[in-house]
């Protein structure tokens, strides 16, 4: 991955690239990273940005909130965030975009490079994520809408997980398939658990604030 440090009693910074090999598409696969201070003095972000030169914006997203600029990473300390991709192209493509770091670390910026792939996934798998559509994706919970749920077969219950697997609601569905955004209870990842006729169908849903 990516390094970057700068030495002799000035704040100094590391920053990992990102991969993900996705295994099916049209779904929100998420990662991590880390700014990370080896020094011995304060770090200070002053902002964190997509690059406007890659244009591969549709496919990645920061699901942490975004946080206030100026913050300080403290000696020997990191700051994570989380982010995620989400491939609804053809299988067999690779997506690359890159984030710029801004900081009191160097002259210029820091760039983390977030990179994805479909490499391998089946045109079986593309037909079977095609199955089931939701909408917004992500869901923007500020908007306190309403997530819709389209599937060629009929969807009888959904439950939502959390990333540990704790299920945090349970509804059964009557006409409509469409849930408040309320339901979600923060910003992050769930996985939502669809009964349908021709059996259980999981899919992951991407929240942010």
């Amino acid at each position: 991955g990516l390094e970057l440090k700068i030495k002799g009693g000035v704040p100094q910074i590391e920053v990992g690239d990102a991969s993900w090999q996705a295994t099916a598409l049209n779904q929100w696969f998420p990662l991590s990273f880390s700014i990370t201070n080896p020094g011995d003095v304060d770090l200070t972000i002053t902002n964190i940005a997509w690059d406007a030169d890659t244009t591969d914006d549709e496919h990645f997203q920061m699901t942490s909130p975004m946080p206030t600029f100026p913050f300080v990473v403290a000696p020997s300390s990191q700051r994570t965030f989380d982010i995620a991709f989400n491939p609804h192209s053809i299988a067999g493509e690779e997506f690359r975009k890159e984030v710029v770091i801004s900081s009191n670390a160097t002259a210029g910026d820091s760039i983390l490079v977030l990179q994805g792939s479909t490499l391998g996934v089946s045109s079986v798998d593309e037909e079977q994520q095609r199955a089931i559509t939701i909408h917004p994706q992500p869901v923007r919970l500020s908007a306190r809408g309403t997530l819709s749920i389209s599937s060629t077969e009929e969807v009888l219950s959904v439950s939502i997980s959390d990333q540990i697997g704790q299920v945090i609601g349970r509804f059964t569905i009557n006409g409509a398939v469409s849930l408040p955004t309320s339901v979600f209870p923060s910003a992050g990842m769930y996985v939502l658990l669809l009964e349908t006729t021709s059996g259980l169908v999981r899919t992951p849903v991407i929240c942010i604030d």
